[in-house]
């Protein structure tokens, strides 16, 4: 967890108070009481070198301590944190210890151990409950036999001992409390900034939309008013009696409006063919006896799409790299037809001179300025091919001839 300092802080002690904040705790506490003490986790194994009195020490050195005074502490220290109050025991050897509950955020981390002295007033009673000072859950049973080396522990009255005990109980409490505040204050700093983050977002969001309200606007309105503009130019052309520009202002007139008024991802195949013929007739005016066109489709049913705009960047590519580069003459045949369960279509450039073929290499083609903005749209359309069909498609570019292969499909989303 991170704190409000910037330091990185685990839910157990070592985390909250570190190595060294727990062995000067024990140390101090130790010298200021003349107890042992030790500090165990809430699985009862002893995080940092225990700190021991001199006559303790020595007395762990003849006997040791086995693994019933570890099971002692774990279990007192879970009495400890039952009630979060100081517990005084009586441990098998003898001794009386205190376990101190260490519980942070109302999460048990572990318990501090300390005491490991004598008492002669085992029985004494607490003034004011009336309790038992010391519990004897643990009655001494080896302490008999090492009765000559307990002598030189210290001795202390169970009123002394309990003095002791509450004194490291609100020292534990102090700590674990400031750690509580510092975890609030880390809390109420990350929500802070999960704050300020969720209005930057949603302030940018908000632009976001307006900007994408204005674009869209822009687009209806420009749109429209070059539409508006195309009729003013039919009407004139008609008082001019100027029926050729006429048909080519009302074909880009008809193509625009097509391609504005389907926003969607895919648009039917046959109303697609319909406005690259018209945009293929008012090329053929332009390059006069240079550019024939041909369009044909064959069972085309009227269910059948295809993405948006792909069909015609590719005749425009076509178009890029055979007729406009050169005075070559020749033919664009467009041929969409149902082959074997396929929807196949076939853009081709016949030249009326074979000599007049180009290379295969575009590098060796390209001889307008503009020829590479279409070169380079490929990438794009087979992405989107990709995006609709997956793996399910074909397509295939020559120096003359683009064949686009596509599932049969009554109906695409």
């Amino acid at each position: 967890m991170k704190q409000g300092n910037g330091r990185h802080k685990e839910i157990n002690l070592l985390g909250l108070f570190g190595r060294e904040t727990l062995e000067q705790l024990q140390i101090k506490l130790g010298d200021a009481t003349d107890f042992s003490v030790s500090i165990i986790d809430y699985r009862g194994g002893e995080i940092v070198p225990a700190y021991h009195q001199k006559a303790y020490d020595l007395y762990l050195r003849h006997h040791g301590e086995d693994n019933s005074c570890q099971m002692s502490a774990a279990f007192s220290a879970a009495k400890a944190a039952i009630t979060n109050l100081p517990y005084i025991y009586l441990c098998q050897c003898g001794l009386v210890k205190v376990a101190i509950p260490v519980i942070v955020n109302e999460q048990y981390l572990g318990a501090i151990i300390c005491g490991f002295v004598r008492c002669d007033d085992v029985d004494e009673k607490d003034p004011d409950t009336q309790m038992q000072i010391i519990q004897k859950d643990f009655p001494s049973q080896e302490g008999k036999s090492h009765k000559e080396d307990l002598k030189d522990i210290p001795s202390f009255s169970a009123a002394k001992i309990q003095n002791v005990a509450n004194l490291a109980f609100y020292l534990v409490r102090e700590m674990s409390s400031k750690e509580e505040y510092a975890i609030k204050l880390g809390k109420e700093e990350h929500n802070h900034i999960h704050l300020q983050e969720m209005r930057k977002k949603n302030t940018d969001l908000t632009d976001t939309v307006r900007k994408l309200e204005l674009d869209s606007m822009k687009k209806n309105l420009y749109p429209q008013a070059l539409i508006n503009i195309l009729i003013t130019c039919s009407n004139l052309a008609i008082i001019e009696d100027a029926p050729m520009t006429r048909n080519i202002i009302e074909s880009f007139s008809s193509i625009l409006r097509y391609y504005i008024g389907h926003s969607g991802e895919n648009v039917s195949l046959n109303k697609e063919l319909v406005q690259i013929e018209k945009y293929l007739n008012t090329l053929k005016l332009q390059y006069e006896n240079r550019f024939d066109v041909s369009v044909f489709r064959e069972g085309i049913k009227k269910e059948q799409k295809i993405p948006k705009m792909i069909l015609f960047l590719l005749v425009e590519y076509m178009i890029n790299t055979t007729v406009q580069r050169s005075g070559y003459q020749g033919k664009l045949s467009l041929d969409v037809r149902y082959i074997a369960g396929r929807c196949v279509a076939t853009i081709q450039y016949e030249y009326n001179n074979e000599e007049d073929r180009p290379s295969e290499n575009l590098a060796d083609r390209m001889e307008l300025a503009d020829e590479k903005e279409f070169i380079d749209q490929i990438p794009y359309i087979k992405k989107r091919l990709a995006h609709d069909y997956g793996d399910d498609y074909n397509l295939s570019i020559t120096a003359d001839m683009i064949r686009l292969d596509l599932p049969k499909a009554l109906a695409m989303n």
